[in-house]
């Protein structure tokens, strides 16, 4: 509240309020949503405004991957982010009286859990829809109908198919099921990094890029070494 805002213009500039001082090594960090968020904020006054150094953060999907993939969230949902990352976040529709719904990484990590009760998207829509929107939950279920062309995951993951999809769609797919299935094993590892070779380069980069952050210990295996001296570049 602006009345609030006002008393802390001392502590924001000069580190002490009244006969408080903040201890040295300490730093103030004032964190809040955009008015255009449609939260329930109060506007800067210009002299508190004024006293701070201004960063807008915004959701990037290399960064939230490596927290969703840590976190188990639905790998439908992670191959479609790969796939459409501009609908990782959104801005508050304009006009929210027929569905105030609209995607961020909150409303996909909820709907991750929806899907992990109830895999089934034809039971799901209408949920769906309510979580991300209409305009995302129309491309992600679309998006979702691709994994019945998917090679055998399990297949490739012990080493008996490598079968690589043709349409992008469904190498976002394939590669967001591959880490998904990949449980650290040796034998695992292997045959991921055996299979990225046969991929686009972009999509094999991708799918041990994905795997290290899901389990480190691929690292650890000689294919390993051979494939960063074919494509380490492109982790860079």
């Amino acid at each position: 509240p602006p009345s609030i805002q006002a008393a802390i213009y001392q502590l924001v500039l000069d580190r002490k309020i009244g006969e408080y001082t903040m201890p040295k090594r300490w730093r103030i960090f004032c964190a809040g949503n955009r008015i255009n968020d449609k939260g329930v904020v109060f506007r800067l006054p210009a002299p508190l405004s004024n006293r701070m150094v201004h960063l807008l953060l915004e959701a990037k999907l290399e960064d939230f991957k490596k927290w969703a993939i840590a976190n188990g969230i639905h790998p439908t949902i992670l191959g479609f982010l790969s796939f459409r990352p501009d609908l990782l976040s959104q801005e508050v529709p304009k006009n929210s009286e027929t569905n105030p719904a609209f995607a961020t990484p909150r409303s996909w990590t909820m709907l991750s859990l929806v899907l992990k009760q109830e895999p089934l998207i034809a039971k799901r829509e209408h949920t769906i829809y309510g979580t991300v929107g209409f305009g995302a939950g129309i491309e992600f279920i679309s998006f979702v109908k691709t994994y019945d062309q998917l090679p055998d995951i399990d297949g490739i993951l012990s080493g008996e198919i490598d079968f690589v999809p043709d349409a992008p769609a469904t190498l976002f797919a394939c590669v967001s099921a591959l880490v998904a299935r990949f449980d650290g094993s040796s034998a695992m590892g292997e045959n991921i990094l055996a299979y990225s070779n046969k991929l686009p380069v972009e999509f094999g980069v991708m799918l041990v890029k994905d795997s290290v952050t899901k389990d480190e210990s691929i690292c650890e295996l000689n294919a390993f070494e051979n494939w960063m001296e074919k494509y380490g570049a492109y982790l860079i």
